[in-house]
Order: C-alpha cells, then sequence, then structure tokens
C-alpha cells in the first residue's frame, strides 16, 4: 500500500516504499510536507514522468533539480501539451541537469 500525503500534510494510507504526495498546484512542492516527505526518503535520485511534460512534469523535475537530487525523467512516459512547449522543455531541463532514460532503462535498472 502507498502512503498517501494530502494537500494538508495529513496522512493516510499503508506504509512502503510508494508515497503519493497530492498537489494543490502544478508542482508538487506546493504540499507543504513533500520536502520532508522525500528527505525522510534518504534517496538523492528521483525518477520523474506524468502526463504533462511541459507543465507538472517540468515543474517536479526543476523543483527536485533545484533541492539537490539527481533527476530523471522517462522520456517515454511523458508527453507535451504542444510540441513546442514539448521542445522548449525539453531544452530547459537538460540545461538545469535533468537526465532523460526510457521506461526500459529504468526498469532495466532496478532488475
Amino acid at each position: 500500500r502507498a502512503r498517501v500525503i494530502a494537500a494538508d500534510g495529513t496522512e493516510r494510507g499503508g506504509e512502503g516504499d510508494t508515497i503519493v504526495l497530492e498537489k494543490v498546484a502544478f508542482d508538487l512542492f506546493s504540499n507543504p510536507a513533500a520536502e520532508a516527505a522525500l528527505a525522510a526518503t534518504g534517496a538523492r535520485t528521483a525518477i520523474v514522468f506524468g502526463v504533462a511534460l511541459d507543465y507538472c512534469v517540468r515543474a517536479a523535475a526543476l523543483g527536485l533539480r533545484a533541492r539537490g537530487y539527481e533527476t530523471v525523467l522517462v522520456r517515454d512516459a511523458t508527453a507535451p501539451v504542444t510540441a513546442e512547449g514539448g521542445a522548449r522543455v525539453e531544452r530547459e531541463l537538460r540545461d538545469a541537469g535533468v537526465r532523460f532514460a526510457s521506461t526500459d532503462e529504468i526498469a532495466a535498472a532496478f532488475a
């Protein structure tokens, strides 16, 4: 079971390796408990994927990089809202130090 942390900081769910952070805006760090929850894992690498590369995924990746996390974007597990926006955001993320990988590469790393 996943540990779910609501946008107001309350928790529900079970224990485990999966943390689900509700957000109030595009950025996962709009959840006031996000930084503490991530820090508590001890992880220094974050794998990012999601629905809208040029909105939510961008905000998450840049927020994680700004906080010192090695950040890997799963390129084939996200899509931009617009092709132009996607190209711009990919350049921005690469410039910020975000690495790109495929689902297969991520799966192989955890096999």
